[in-house]
C-alpha cells in the first residue's frame, strides 16, 4: 500500500512539475544581441516586434518542451504503475 501511495504521489508531482515547464516554454524568450553571426559571414537574425531572436527562441522553447516532456511521461509511468499495483 505505501508503493501506491508513493507511485500516486510522484505522477501528481511529476505532473505538475511538466505543467510548470510548459509554461515557462511559453513564456520564455532570447533577445537578440544585435551583432551578426558568425563574425559577420553568413545569415543574419530573424527578429520578432519586440526584438527577441526567434530562431534562439525557438532554440530555448524546445529545450523546456523537451522537459516537459519527459516529466509527463513520468507522470503517466507512474500512474500506470500505481494501477497495475493496486489491482
Amino acid at each position: 500500500m505505501a508503493l501506491l501511495k508513493l507511485f500516486s504521489a510522484l505522477s501528481i508531482v511529476f505532473g505538475l512539475i511538466s505543467a510548470l515547464l510548459w509554461v515557462i516554454s511559453a513564456t520564455v524568450t532570447v533577445k537578440a544581441n544585435g551583432e551578426p553571426p558568425h563574425g559577420g559571414w553568413g545569415g543574419g537574425t530573424v527578429q520578432d516586434g519586440s526584438g527577441n531572436d526567434v530562431v534562439k527562441t525557438l532554440g530555448k522553447q524546445s529545450l523546456w518542451n523537451a522537459r516537459a516532456a519527459i516529466c509527463a511521461a513520468l507522470s503517466v509511468l507512474f500512474q500506470i504503475l500505481s494501477l497495475y499495483i493496486s489491482n
